[in-house]
């Protein structure tokens, strides 16, 4: 390879780890969410297994809620909230949790897991915010 060639390849393999990094994940969810400020008024704790949530169905106080998510099988997932753009949880192995705060009005939103063919094989739920 010539150097004009391992240049351009040195360039591009920095670009891309830039970007990368640049789209990683963090204690924020996703890069264009913000936790609201304040204490929590309750935690949820969903269980994530093969295709599943439990509870599949929950409820919670309009306000400031904690969901934490935990996987307690193999396997990646996601949840996220109808209508709470950028609120992702994210676990990838079994134990792992990931939990974040959000504001939510009364009223239904539905959650569900984003990697592909989990949420039509059932990986829903609802929230119901009274």
């Amino acid at each position: 390879m010539g150097r004009g060639r391992l240049a351009l390849a040195s360039v591009v393999v920095a670009v891309l780890a830039v970007g990368a990094a640049a789209c990683g994940g963090g204690d924020e969810g996703g890069s264009s969410y913000t936790q609201p400020e304040g204490p929590s008024i309750e935690t949820v704790t969903v269980k994530a297994g093969n295709i599943y949530f439990d509870p599949k169905n929950f409820e919670v106080p309009a306000g400031i809620v904690t969901i934490e998510m935990v996987n307690v099988e193999a396997g990646p997932h996601t949840l996220v909230i109808e209508g709470v753009k950028g609120f992702e949880l994210r676990v990838s192995k079994s134990g792992e949790k990931d939990a974040l705060k959000v504001e939510l009005p009364a009223g239904k939103r539905d959650y569900w897991c984003t990697i592909p063919g989990h949420r039509a094989a059932g990986m829903e739920g609802v929230i119901t915010v009274t």
